[in-house]
This record gives structure tokens, C-alpha cells and sequence, in this order.
């Protein structure tokens, strides 16, 4: 994991060209199984702020799922530092062991296509893969990267790791993570709860409705529809399915995008944690905080 060049940006969302990349698979099983859906907002900072539109076949019915094999003692949210550049880290796993990771600069890491996170004991290991914020990049100019992780985890107590990440441009540096479990994700989730206008640092606005559905315009053109979904019952970590459509201006090489992710609510803060990769090989991220009104 390596600093990014900063974009003009809000909420990781701006202008970029897209690579001809492999497209990823939609590895999240939890998505995949479930396909649920919700959009969020991300804006381009000196053009007024640009939409992020969320469009997904979403699953007939809602109701979450309980998973049949017993839960990944990695499971959980987990907050802390990058203890080798001091930002923050925010990181998701759900009971089977997927990852999504969001880091304070706005770049986004997740467990690659093939294994989940592994735990073996107390030991934690898996491949991961990390794209830099829409319209940054890391300092070589790669917008996407590759790498493993190795570490020790508590269950429900700490996370600990080493990350191991390589640029596709070939810059390779090592950083240690030092996590500790947040109890939120052991509150049951409540959908109807979560419904209302949501704001990203420069005012742009998403809602979502009490049917878990989201509606989103900006002055750019980007206009989102999705919603929202639960993984267990009994936790509180959500999926997320983004498409752009009808995006124009610095965005328009987001449309027909899909971004897929996690998301988490604090009811203490009012504050939404999102993290999302793009599945089409175009190499971007969004890690957003949105502030519910």
C-alpha cells in the first residue's frame, strides 16, 4: 500500500481514463448470492461535486441470509491505522471471509477473486488487490495494485497484519496494519432505520427510501438508482452493487460502470462507511463517508 497522488475529489470520484484491464469477477459471495444493490454519491472537487449512480438487478426478496458454514473468526469491522504512513483504516470482512478495505487517502483494498481471507488459528492470509480513488493515483501512475496479506487476529478483539502490495507499474512497498474490533457489527441490522437523505463533505445528497431504494441526480448528469441489502440478520454490514449511467463532463468515463463493496452505518455518528472496486477492469475506487440528515 503506497500513498496515492490526490485528485480533485470528493468522496473518490473523478475524471480518469479507463485502462484496458481483464474485467474482475463479482467475487463477493455475499453479492453474488444476494445481488443487492445501493447507490452513493461521489463528486468531482473543482467542478461542483459529480453523482455516482447505483443500478443492479436486486434480489426479489430482502430478507437476509444466514450463512450454513460457521462465521470467519476474522469476521467483523474493524478500524485502526496504517502504523507506516498513520492513516486511518477502516476494514470489512464478512462471515465468509470477504474483504473490503477503505484507507483515509481514499484508496480501496480487497481480497482478490480467488481465495477469501484465510485464518488458520490465530494467523490471517489471503490475496488481496487495491485500486486508487477515481481520478487519483499511486505515486508510479498505476491506478491498481496487487498484494497478500499475513497477520494474527483475536477474534473480535484485534486484527493485525502486514500488507505486501505491488503497483501494476512495479512499485512494491510493505505497511502493517494495526486493527481493533468495533461492536457495531454485532448490532442487528434495521434497513427501515437507515432511510433518508445521506451528504458527502461538499453537500451532494443520496436517498435512500424505506424499501432500501436509492435515488440519486447531480449537476453532471449522473443519476443513481439501487438499494441496499443486509448479509445475516444479526449483523450489521451491508452489500453494495454501484452502476454509472448517464454520467458526462470529468465522469463521463464512469457510465456503465459497476462498483461493488460493503458498507457499515454508526447510529452514534450518523456517519455511512462505504467501500467500493469497479468490476469491469477499469481499476477504480471509492471509499466514502456519507453523513445522514
Amino acid at each position: 500500500m503506497s500513498y496515492r497522488v490526490g485528485p480533485e475529489r470528493a468522496l473518490g470520484v473523478d475524471s480518469g481514463a479507463i485502462g484496458g484491464k481483464e474485467p474482475k469477477k463479482l467475487k463477493l459471495r455475499t453479492i453474488a448470492a444476494a445481488t443487492a444493490v445501493v447507490g452513493l454519491y461521489g463528486c468531482g472537487g473543482s467542478s461542483g461535486g459529480s453523482g455516482i449512480v447505483a443500478t443492479a438487478q436486486a434480489q426479489s426478496s430482502s430478507t437476509p441470509t444466514q450463512l450454513n458454514a460457521p462465521r470467519s473468526p476474522a469476521a467483523g469491522i474493524w478500524t485502526g491505522t496504517d502504523t507506516s504512513t498513520g492513516l486511518a483504516v477502516t476494514a470489512m470482512i464478512d462471515g465468509g471471509g470477504d474483504l473490503v478495505a477503505v484507507r483515509s487517502d481514499g484508496n480501496v483494498y480487497f481480497d482478490s477473486n480467488e481465495p477469501v481471507l484465510a485464518v488458520n488459528g490465530t494467523s490471517v492470509s489471503g490475496k488481496l488487490e487495491g485500486d486508487a480513488s477515481f481520478g487519483a493515483s499511486f505515486p508510479d501512475g498505476s491506478t491498481h495494485g496487487e498484494g497478500s496479506i499475513s497477520g494474527t487476529v483475536q477474534p473480535a478483539m484485534t486484527l493485525t497484519g502486514t500488507i505486501a502490495f505491488t503497483t501494476d507499474k512495479g512499485e512494491a512497498t510493505t505497511n502493517n496494519v494495526s486493527l481493533t474490533y468495533n461492536a457495531l457489527y454485532d448490532r442487528t441490522p434495521a434497513l427501515p432505520s437507515l432511510a433518508g437523505t445521506y451528504t458527502d463533505a461538499i453537500g451532494d445528497s443520496v436517498t435512500l427510501d424505506s424499501q432500501s431504494r436509492i435515488t440519486a441526480t447531480n449537476a453532471d448528469g449522473c443519476m443513481a438508482t439501487g438499494r441496499l441489502n443486509t448479509i445475516d440478520n444479526d449483523k450489521s454490514l451491508y452489500t453494495i452493487i454501484l452502476t454509472y449511467s448517464t454520467c458526462s463532463g470529468k465522469t463521463v468515463a464512469l457510465s456503465g460502470l459497476t462498483f461493488i463493496g460493503f458498507a457499515t452505518f454508526d447510529p452514534a455518528t450518523n456517519i455511512a462507511t462505504v467501500g467500493l472496486h469497479d468490476n469491469a477492469g477499469a481499476n477504480y475506487g471509492l471509499a466514502l463517508s456519507l453523513t445522514k440528515h
